[in-house]
């Protein structure tokens, strides 16, 4: 007699998985499980072959070079499935802050000091969260502070949240505000006469 034993294909795979994703988030692909005795799994990407003998595909962080076409076959104890209809992976890119001030190191105690955002990259439109000195916060691109002073300097921070919610890395902006001395008013001793001695003076200023 002859011993016949027969295998049944494994069914294709569908690979599913939790992206789209932001940059630097992690992303699982993954396919069910199979049962045999022996089971391995082959996964491509965008770079080709992929050292990964498991159902699931944990890529850690993502970044945008990892977009693009996923497949992966499952072999059963020596029977292979057909390999699976590719799964396109995005990875977005995050959006990114270049925050900058108009703030002067002399002002008026009537001067607007305005924060600029500059945002970029990502998909628009953005949302902002600004924060700063005296609990500043904002959800303006370009915030102004009105008559702004010294108590007024510091570090101001902004985090830009794209519209497919990608958040950016905080990025900030120094502000340095000293007020403009007051109009010095100049005093004397005299009138005099010939040959005596005239003091002019104005009020004493202090700073470092």
């Amino acid at each position: 007699s002859t011993e016949v034993e027969i295998t049944q294909r494994p069914v294709q795979p569908a690979i599913t998985a939790n992206g789209p994703v932001c940059a630097n988030e992690a992303v699982t692909l993954s396919i069910p499980t199979y049962s045999g005795t022996t089971v391995t799994y082959a996964w491509t990407g965008p770079g080709g072959a992929i050292t990964n003998n498991s159902n699931e595909l944990i890529i850690d962080p993502a970044t945008a070079g990892d977009s693009g076409n996923y497949t992966v076959s499952v072999t059963v104890d020596g029977c292979p499935s057909d390999v699976s209809l590719a799964y396109t992976l995005t990875v977005n890119p995050l959006p990114s802050a270049a925050p900058t001030n108009d703030g002067s190191l002399c002002v008026d105690s009537n001067t607007d000091l305005t924060l600029t955002a500059n945002a970029s990259g990502g998909t628009t439109p953005y949302t902002y969260q600004w924060t700063g000195p005296n609990s500043f916060s904002s959800t303006q691109a370009n915030p102004i502070l009105p008559n702004a002073g010294p108590t007024e300097s510091g570090t101001y921070t902004v985090v830009v949240t794209d519209a497919l919610g990608c958040v950016s890395n905080a990025s900030s902006t120094e502000v340095e505000i000293t007020q403009r001395p007051v109009q010095p008013v100049i005093t004397a001793n005299g009138p005099v006469c010939a040959n005596e001695a005239v003091t002019l003076s104005i009020p004493t200023y202090s700073g470092t």
